[in-house]
């Protein structure tokens, strides 16, 4: 298999994982991110009845003629500033980032930060990762963690510790 069919092959396991633990509601529905070589591709979705309620992407006539000539990131910021004003003109103000099986680096990143300006919550709690406790190092080695489960989503986010 060529080095191109493992990589999608693996964005596409670490999407189902993320897909596990995340799913949107109408309260909160799911922004969906897919981005190609050339374009970047956003939904909001309502998992619980199988709706998209919003979609954006690098091919939309609103933008595509501003979109010219503009670096990728330029280019994912816009759309996520498109996205901002659909959702929040929709009654949209929270929703659960489902970033694809991609690093929250680069486009997606940029797509992610109008939201953030607009007001928007997001919320990740079952693709985050606990924070430790206590460290320690095994004989071999091996870094060790005790972790706690947070019970609310205040603590997943790490704004405060769980009462003991």
């Amino acid at each position: 298999m060529s080095k191109t069919s493992q990589t999608v092959l693996a964005r596409q396991r670490r999407h189902e994982r993320v897909r596990e633990r995340v799913h949107g509601t109408a309260e909160r529905p799911r922004l969906c991110v897919f981005r190609s070589l050339q374009h970047i591709y956003v939904q909001v979705i309502d998992d619980t009845q199988g709706h998209t309620l919003l979609a954006v992407s690098t091919l939309d006539a609103e933008v595509q003629a501003a979109l010219n000539g503009k670096a990728k990131i330029a280019q994912a910021t816009a759309i996520g500033e498109l996205l901002a004003r659909r959702a929040l003109a929709a009654g949209i103000k929270q929703v659960v980032f489902d970033r694809g099986g991609y690093l929250y680096h680069g486009r997606v990143k940029a797509l992610a930060e109008p939201h953030a300006r607009a007001g928007w919550s997001f919320s990740n709690v079952g693709a985050r990762f606990p924070r430790p406790l206590e460290v320690w190092t095994a004989d071999n080695g091996e870094e060790l963690w005790a972790v706690e489960i947070a019970e609310d989503e205040e603590a997943a986010s790490g704004t405060k510790r769980p009462k003991s």
